[in-house]
């Protein structure tokens, strides 16, 4: 079921579904040239899926990503990553405009000092999306 046909019935959609509706429209957009406009890219799909179903009253909290400005950095493989970190799942941004999304499960929790202190320990978590930059590149190809 898509999000546009829930909008016809009561039905509310999951959260999973929800984040898989994101996640889609996030991969038929164009790659993005570097991490701001692959945050921006980001962004707009979480407020395309989540903003229609907050403004009926279907959800009482929405799916979000933070500001750009508070993101923190690392150097994986070379270059400059961006990361954010949320309940379930971590977003990386290259500075090429590549998204990675890795979950963040309790039995392997890392957080923003063992990221930082090694950076290897991203590459240990479950690949939950992956998009190229617009170079073709991906953040955790060698």
């Amino acid at each position: 079921m898509s999000i546009e046909s829930t909008k016809k019935e009561s039905i509310v959609p999951s959260q999973r579904e929800r984040f898989e509706a994101i996640l889609e429209k996030i991969r038929m957009a164009p790659a993005a040239e570097n991490a701001h406009g692959a945050h921006i890219l980001v962004t707009q799909a979480f407020q395309d899926v989540e903003r229609p179903l907050r403004m009926r009253g279907a959800i009482k909290h929405s799916m979000v990503t933070g500001n750009f400005s508070e993101m923190k950095g690392l150097r994986i493989n070379q270059k400059r990553v961006l990361f954010e970190l949320h309940i379930k799942h971590i977003l990386f941004l290259g500075e090429n405009g590549a998204i990675d999304i890795r979950r963040n499960d309790e039995d392997n929790r890392v957080t923003a000092e063992t990221l930082r202190a090694d950076p290897s320990r991203a590459t240990d978590l479950t690949v939950t999306f992956s998009k190229p930059g617009a170079d073709g590149h991906e953040i955790f190809e060698n």
